[in-house]
């Protein structure tokens, strides 16, 4: 139905390689944020996975908000796709890679 593409940015033939729920965080009005934390079943098929997140995000996927930056990342079975302004995507990553959620 297009809702895994447009939150996570993964086609859905990827749909198999990731657990079902999966997080997303945007703000109901405004844009030019998000945030989308999945788990891959399979470490074999995490790289894969991070790949067609980074390909398949849009910072343009409001219309008229784009998001500055846009960075995804891994750590374990855990794939971070945050699009946010320049700062915001430096300091998520540097949380989540880290272990550091302060």
């Amino acid at each position: 139905d297009g809702r895994l593409t447009y939150n996570t940015g993964l086609p859905d033939d990827m749909a198999s390689k990731i657990e079902a729920n999966y997080g997303i965080m945007e703000p109901g009005m405004g844009g030019g944020f998000s945030l989308v934390l999945i788990k891959v079943r399979s470490e074999a098929d995490v790289a894969t996975v991070l790949r067609a997140m980074d390909e398949g995000l849009d910072p343009m996927k409001w219309i008229c908000m784009v998001a500055e930056d846009k960075n995804v990342v891994s750590n374990g079975l855990y794939v971070l796709g945050i699009m946010a302004s320049h700062d915001q995507c430096e300091s998520i990553v540097q949380a989540f890679v880290s272990g550091k959620w302060n």
